[in-house]
């Protein structure tokens, strides 16, 4: 009994084996479309109905995995595994219902060695009858037009030699047939020495077929171009900000130069960004040409624009500036920008100090173009150093005593008369320039003049006034008078007067009263 099971069970086997196979076999001849075929498959005679429908579930569940082999067109460009070699051919899993084949020959001569199994190899679809044959590009053939006007229609590489240089372009011999490359398209960018291209082979794309071969103009640029953007979709999955490459400097322009970073990918160097020293032009630092190394410091997602420095690979200067300057250190600088409320100067490459407006000079100055200019050449004093900022402060007037009244011995003390220079008049009072680098207030009850005066009359910028010193605080503001003065000096006349008096009279006999001049007679 047991036998005769195992027997039927495998009878049943073979039977569905046999279905199997004759449905692979059908899918391969017919042109009914796969969903059809499990309705066919219950009319067999020779099954049950339990059966059949046992064979249709399994020939749906087959028909659900079954992928159609994948149809390539001549011309169309495909990625192929190396999966065996023989003695003429390699042949390449691409992923058709056979394996394509490609010539060692010509793997030779366009790789210059042979692939191993396993590897990936990119060719052209030439041929798609019998078999798929593939090739690096079209070349001689008897029937070469018929294969030019094809490799036009299906955009595959054809191999020229280039034989001449005219005017507009180059005379190209492609299988015997002679075609006309523009200069243009010679190379990826722009060809500067046409002559370095004639004798040599290339392969080229036809972007011309005409009048039945007899115009045909090829292009060698085309080639380039998506070879180059192949290269570059790889390269920008690598590029990411803080990452270093290697440059060469493409274009330059008065805000900066752009940078190939390869496979023409390029990047703006922002003329900030050249250097710590600071650049009028980036034609006086850089050429058309010249490798440099660049930072990435941003990547703009919307439009894919690329920000680069080569500035950021440079030690900044401000780092040696902590040992370099000190507080009240006399230092040359180069004034580089004027803004109304100062001056810059450079006083080393990448450091830059401010000179204050109230720095520039001890006379009143409205704007720094009236003691500065762009350019110059100046000696200045370090007044403060704040490295976390990074800010230098800087001062012209410490260095000049140009404008400054005569200096007087010691310091400035309370009661002392001394020579003022009117420096900015306001409405509470006047700011003047005293001896030893000072400044002092005169409010206006401390003027001997009529209320409502216009004082910037009587008192105009850059003049001489005498003021006495009535109060200096604590913090060091200084409180000037010239009412104090005034009574100052008619107390000294007052004394001065009493004082010649009083020797006058020592000087001259005096008589007396009437009563010691009787006295005296008496005696």
């Amino acid at each position: 009994m047991t036998n005769s099971t195992e027997s039927a069970k495998t009878d049943k086997t073979e039977d569905m084996n046999d279905l199997m196979n004759e449905a692979e076999k059908a899918l391969e001849t017919s042109s009914v479309e796969p969903e059809t075929k499990p309705q066919d498959i219950s009319t067999i005679p020779e099954l049950s109905q339990e059966e059949a429908d046992e064979a249709a579930e399994l020939m749906e569940s087959f028909l659900e995995n079954f992928e159609r082999p994948q149809e390539f067109q001549v011309g169309e460009k495909v990625t192929g595994t190396v999966v065996s070699i023989d003695t003429q051919y390699v042949f390449l899993d691409i992923g058709a219902k056979s394996e394509a084949s490609i010539s060692k020959e010509v793997l030779l001569e366009a790789e210059g060695e042979l692939p191993a199994i396993g590897d990936k190899l990119e060719a052209y679809v030439l041929s798609n009858q019998s078999g798929i044959e593939l090739g690096k590009q079209f070349s001689g053939h008897d029937n070469a037009l018929e294969l030019l006007e094809e490799a036009y229609h299906s955009r595959v590489p054809v191999e020229g030699s280039v034989k001449s240089h005219n005017k507009g372009g180059f005379e190209v011999m492609v299988s015997g047939k002679r075609a006309f490359c523009p200069i243009s398209q010679i190379e990826y960018r722009y060809c500067e020495n046409p002559e370095q291209h004639v004798g040599q082979t290339y392969s080229f794309r036809i972007i011309e077929f005409k009048e039945n071969g007899r115009n045909v103009v090829v292009s060698r640029k085309a080639l380039l171009q998506e070879e180059m953007e192949e290269k570059a979709a790889k390269l920008k999955e690598q590029i990411v900000p803080d990452s270093e490459w290697a440059g060469t400097v493409r274009t330059l322009k008065d805000y900066g130069a752009f940078i190939e970073i390869g496979a023409g990918v390029e990047g703006l160097l922002h003329i900030s960004e050249i250097s710590h020293h600071r650049v009028q032009d980036p034609a006086d630092v850089l050429s058309v040409g010249q490798q440099v190394r660049v930072k990435i410091l941003k990547i703009n997602e919307d439009n894919g624009r690329i920000s680069l420095s080569m500035k950021a690979l440079e030690m900044n200067p401000w780092d040696s500036a902590v040992t370099e300057f000190n507080e009240g250190d006399v230092v040359k600088g180069k004034i580089v920008r004027l803004q109304p409320f100062g001056a810059f100067a450079e006083i080393a490459p990448g450091v830059d100090g401010l000179i204050h407006i109230s720095q520039l000079s001890h006379k009143r100055v409205n704007h720094p173009k009236e003691v500065v200019n762009v350019g110059d050449e100046v000696d200045c004093k370090i007044v403060n150093i704040d490295l976390d900022k990074r800010r230098i402060g800087l001062s012209l007037k410490e260095l000049d005593s140009e404008g400054l009244p005569a200096a007087v011995e010691g310091e400035l003390q309370q009661g002392q008369i001394v020579e003022g220079i009117v420096d900015k008049v306001e409405t509470f009072g006047i700011f003047m320039r005293l001896p030893n680098d000072k400044r002092g207030l005169l409010p206006n009850k401390e003027i001997d003049a009529p209320s409502k005066a216009d004082l910037s009359r009587k008192f105009p910028a850059e003049s001489r006034v005498k003021v006495m010193i009535q109060r200096i605080e604590r913090d060091g503001r200084i409180r000037l008078s010239i009412k104090a003065m005034e009574s100052h000096k008619e107390k000294q006349e007052y004394k001065e007067y009493v004082k010649s008096n009083k020797k006058k009279n020592e000087d001259t006999p005096v008589f007396g009263t009437l009563g010691d001049l009787l006295s005296k007679m008496k005696k």
